[in-house]
């Protein structure tokens, strides 16, 4: 994690991914104009859901002056399907096989 920090740090002239963020946003819709909403999903009915998504949330920023809407979906994805691992293509018979060649 360390070094992804690090090269977007050196990449983006010292810059932080927030910072960034925070910029980009009140370019586009006046961050201090904006109302701002969030939205935390229904697991069970979320059309937006990933499969393998850990968490997931929602916010929406609405600049009603300038009549702009900016969404932003953040999820955690398990390591499993991050690594190719689908969940949907398990053939095994129990659930503990999944973790016979893992080092705990």
């Amino acid at each position: 994690m360390w070094l992804i920090i690090q090269e977007w740090v050196e990449t983006n002239g010292g810059s932080s991914l927030l910072e960034t963020v925070y910029k980009a946003l009140d370019e586009v819709v006046k961050l201090s104009d904006c109302e701002i909403y969030s939205y935390n999903p229904d697991y069970d009915a979320d059309p937006f859901l990933e499969n393998g998504a850990i968490w997931s949330f929602s916010f929406f920023f609405y600049n009603r002056k300038l009549k702009r809407v900016v969404g932003f979906h953040f999820c955690c994805l398990s390591n499993l399907v991050a690594d190719g691992f689908h969940m949907d293509s398990l053939s095994y018979e129990e659930d503990g096989e999944i973790f016979d060649d893992m080092d705990l």
